[in-house]
């Protein structure tokens, strides 16, 4: 799953780069409107300096992805960029909810105050799938696994990795409650 979304991402972004430079010298215009070559509709709404884009389907005119935008940054494969929220959203055209939420800082995954990369079951349910945590753009966590699978329906936790700046490590053991490091 992670590889077809890392492909669709290259090349949803492929087509961002080129709505980007035509829109970037209109910023007189709020708000503008694209219909993508297989039918789907771009929204894209200037803020002070970045760009939203989110991509309706056509017939149902479902919200089927939106990203957060910034044209300054030097790579226009890697422009993502949001502070207070997930950068990237992609939702299910059914129901509405987030399928995958990435949270990016200057094109790289990176929050440091949670996941930057959640999973959500996708048959639009909303019940939590995976969680992965990153440092600038690395796996990473220093209080836990940066990597945890979870049982649909239950919740529980099925599986962990461990990785520091991208490196896997072997978990590390929790110290008892009453007891502190020296």
């Amino acid at each position: 799953m992670d590889v077809e979304r890392q492909s669709l991402t290259r090349f949803s972004q492929r087509s961002q780069q080129n709505h980007i430079k035509f829109l970037v010298s209109n910023f007189n215009n709020p708000y503008t409107d694209h219909v993508n070559f297989n039918g789907s509709q771009r929204k894209q709404i200037f803020t002070e300096r970045l760009v939203v884009e989110r991509c309706f389907d056509t017939a149902s005119r479902a919200l089927l992805h939106e990203s957060w935008i910034d044209p300054s940054l030097p790579d226009p494969d890697n422009n993502c960029h949001r502070t207070d929220g997930p950068a990237y959203t992609m939702y299910d055209p059914e129901t509405g909810k987030p399928i995958v939420e990435e949270w990016m800082i200057h094109g790289r995954l990176s929050r440091p105050d949670g996941p930057a990369r959640v999973y959500y079951d996708e048959e639009g349910t909303g019940a939590l799938s995976c969680e992965m945590f990153y440092h600038c753009g690395e796996l990473h966590r220093a209080d836990g696994p940066a990597v945890v699978h979870y049982d649909l329906s239950t919740g529980d936790t099925i599986s962990s990795e461990w990785y520091a700046m991208g490196k896997k490590i072997s978990p590390q053991p929790a110290l008892p409650p009453d007891t502190e490091p020296r």
